[in-house]
């Protein structure tokens, strides 16, 4: 799965950088292998989780092409959840405000989840694409996180900001999907760093087998569907064995991961509850 000493050209230490560097690695490689790639080249794990979120990002959104950057933005003021969201798109302009857009100072390609109307007293949302700088858009960096400081993130103002709706359901085809995909191709690129860095400080087997084992079970979740209940489950069960196998890793040879190791935990409670709601699927008769 990883080559021995894994010895991959380090990426550069700037996410714009390292993105544009690893473009041209194994093109035709599947999302898996291409977020074992370039996590075992990354310097640092917020470099290889920006690129996770970028292979997750491209898996769900096709027409993005290898070089573009994009962001998926999501959150407003009151949250994520459906109920909290007000960004509204009348077919052709899009209007409102987006809160901790992930990689959005540097995106080439903004995917803005927006409401398009209502259909039987529920929210029809359409993702909406728009191009960076278009016109009534601003963009407001916000500071630095205590954990991967080197992955920027924004607050989004738009103001009947021309953009294009993507085929299908903006939530239940692109966001919850999304979630699933993310996960896998973050921890596999994260899981991939650390073991790269491990075996090349030539730290015994013992303190990252464990971590390897934690991408063997992602390497199964990855072609899955994302609402497949089984990859939910292989998710869950490789969380908290990667996180284990960081922080020890934290604690002996690799210091430096402890003040990124909040990264893994923050979408920890969307993980809970589609491994809930996987187990009663996996147990209905």
């Amino acid at each position: 799965m990883l080559g021995a000493r894994a010895s991959a050209t380090p990426l550069p230490s700037d996410v714009r950088a390292a993105f544009d560097a690893q473009v041209g690695l194994s093109p035709t490689a599947r999302p898996f292998e291409r977020a074992l790639l370039v996590g075992a080249a990354s310097p640092s794990v917020g470099i290889a989780f920006a690129l996770g979120y970028q292979i997750a990002l491209h898996r769900l959104v096709p027409s993005l092409s290898p070089g573009e950057l994009g962001s998926l933005c999501v959150t407003e003021a009151g949250g994520g959840h459906p109920r909290a969201l007000a960004c509204a798109f009348d077919g052709a302009r899009l209007t409102g405000e987006k809160r901790w857009a992930t990689l959005s100072p540097l995106a080439d390609a903004l995917f803005v989840l927006s409401v398009r109307g209502v259909v039987a007293d529920k929210k029809d949302f359409a993702l909406v694409r728009v191009e960076r700088g278009a016109p009534g858009s601003s963009i407001a960096v916000g500071a630095p996180t205590p954990f991967a400081p080197e992955v920027p993130h924004a607050t989004l103002s738009f103001d009947r900001t021309p953009g294009a709706a993507l085929p299908g359901d903006g939530f239940d085809h692109y966001v919850r999907a999304f979630r699933t995909i993310e996960d896998t191709m973050v921890m596999t690129a994260v899981g991939a760093h650390a073991v790269a860095k491990a075996r090349s400080l030539g730290a015994p087997a013992e303190l990252w087998l464990p971590a390897l084992s934690a991408l063997s079970a992602l390497s199964v979740a990855a072609p899955l569907e994302p609402r497949d209940p089984t990859g939910h489950l292989l998710i869950a069960g490789a969380s908290p064995q990667l996180v284990g196998a960081l922080e020890a890793m934290a604690a002996g040879p690799m210091p430096e991961l402890a003040r990124d190791l909040p990264l893994l935990a923050v979408a920890g409670r969307a993980r809970e509850l589609r491994t809930k709601a996987a187990l009663a699927r996996s147990e209905a008769p």
